[in-house]
């Protein structure tokens, strides 16, 4: 039988192995001049962490989306018996329900790869296989617009091209409420900073994730 909670369980593994991490750098991200000389790790590269960590936070994300998508595509239930009801025949199985997604009769899992990074094209996917869209279509706006922002924070840390660069910058501008940033200003610094509800940006980003994924998996 295919079970869809296989999907959040995969993510909590990978999201606390994450979170690990994070917690064994967090002593040493706050610049200090005493504790350059002691500190087994400068905060640049304590930051460096953060932004790997919060590359695998939102890795696993995506990963938790397709992993349940393909799966209540199977007409999978979840421990507490809900499935989301369909507009089409439920696929025989997860290969079944890969091809369908991919348009193509040889899909290959672990080989071949589909984007979940983009909230409106899961939604416009989400409506097409399952009524209303639901439940990917019922993710709360304050959430979405998070993890919209978590799309552009992860890029910058993936990516170094002028346009992720922007939308960084843009992005950390709109939030810190300022006209430039400071030099050397990096991923990992902005989701160490503080914020009115929170002691760490990056603990906004992973409340984000983790409450959608429990809105997914009911």
């Amino acid at each position: 039988m295919i079970k869809v909670d296989v999907a959040i369980k995969n993510f909590n593994t990978a999201f606390s192995s994450a979170i690990n991490l994070l917690s064994a750098v967090y002593p040493y991200v706050d610049y200090s001049c005493d504790g350059f000389s002691v500190n087994p790790l400068h905060p640049n590269q304590a930051h460096q962490i953060v932004g790997l960590s919060f590359l695998k936070i939102v890795a696993a994300w995506e990963d938790f989306l397709e992993e349940s998508f393909v799966r209540y595509l199977c007409g999978a239930k979840t421990s507490n018996g809900y499935a989301p009801k369909l507009n089409i025949t439920g696929c025989k199985n997860i290969q079944t329900a890969y091809n369908l997604l991919n348009g193509s009769s040889d899909f290959k899992i672990g080989r071949d790869y589909l984007s979940w990074s983009n909230l409106k094209h899961l939604e416009n996917r989400a409506a097409l296989f399952f009524v209303d869209g639901k439940p990917y279509s019922e993710l709360v706006d304050h959430n979405k617009n998070l993890i919209r922002e978590a799309t552009l924070i992860r890029n910058r840390v993936a990516h170094s091209s002028e346009k992720c660069v922007q939308d960084f910058n843009r992005l950390a501008k709109a939030k810190k409420s300022i006209a430039k940033l400071p030099p050397g200003f990096t991923v990992g610094r902005f989701l160490m900073e503080p914020t009115p509800k929170k002691p760490r940006r990056i603990e906004e980003y992973c409340d984000a994730f983790v409450e959608s994924t429990e809105q997914i998996i009911k």
